[in-house]
């Protein structure tokens, strides 16, 4: 039963966007279109916060295997 919990709660992050948009595209163009535009923009912010903790994540590992 957790697991499903879990992978509906995941795959919510996907679903509601897209049933949302196939319902009220009209509605949802102008909120989506400024999600795209600010992800384009910070693009490189994003993308080095996300391997930062990648990386602190795997060092983290690697320390505690000794």
């Amino acid at each position: 039963m957790a697991i499903l919990i879990f992978v509906l709660l995941g795959a919510s992050t996907i679903l509601i966007p897209v049933v949302g948009y196939l319902f009220a595209a009209d509605r949802l163009r102008g909120a989506l279109d400024a999600i795209r535009t600010w992800l384009t923009k910070e693009n490189a912010v994003i993308m080095a916060v996300l391997l930062l903790v990648l990386g602190v994540d795997l060092i983290g590992k690697g320390i505690g295997s000794f």
